[in-house]
């Protein structure tokens, strides 16, 4: 990322980030019975993700495809749940992933503005294809191969 300041920004969110990591991998592990490994389709988004070399590409799939799909989980599972803890630990998550979200559309919105319609409908594409992929994930295939059914 071309600024020191969204360089800061983006060392308090590893931060926020390990912190959610730890906190649901504990919750799992104490509470639950454990839990299940990263989704088929979100590792493979999340790969593509990581490999383009472009920040603005890492912003689009992070700050905003990916945060924004947690932070509708996190508030779909939030609305679900009944269970005290599990409902606060949501509410601190889902006020960090707002933040990252706001933080990637307010990032994103000025430099955009300069891109050609080619570069924007390169970035169109891949949000699209980003979101088949969310989409996808909600297939399961973890939890079906888990209970033996493939």
């Amino acid at each position: 990322m071309p600024w020191i300041d969204a360089k800061y920004y983006a060392a308090t969110q590893v931060m926020d980030e390990a912190r959610h990591v730890e906190v649901f991998a504990r919750y799992l592990d104490e509470k639950l019975s454990g839990h299940y490994p990263i989704n088929a389709h979100l590792g493979l988004l999340l790969d593509d993700i990581l490999a383009d070399s472009r920040w603005d590409m890492t912003y689009l799939g992070m700050q905003v495809m990916v945060e924004g799909l947690a932070l509708a989980a996190f508030g779909f599972m939030h609305q679900m749940t009944t269970e005290p803890l599990l409902k606060q630990l949501l509410r601190y998550v889902m006020s960090d992933e707002a933040r990252h979200v706001a933080f990637g559309v307010l990032s994103l919105q000025e430099y955009y503005k300069e891109l050609t319609d080619a570069e924007m409908q390169d970035r169109v594409e891949f949000a699209f294809e980003a979101a088949v992929r969310m989409r996808d994930r909600f297939l399961q295939q973890e939890v079906w191969d888990r209970m033996g059914v493939t």
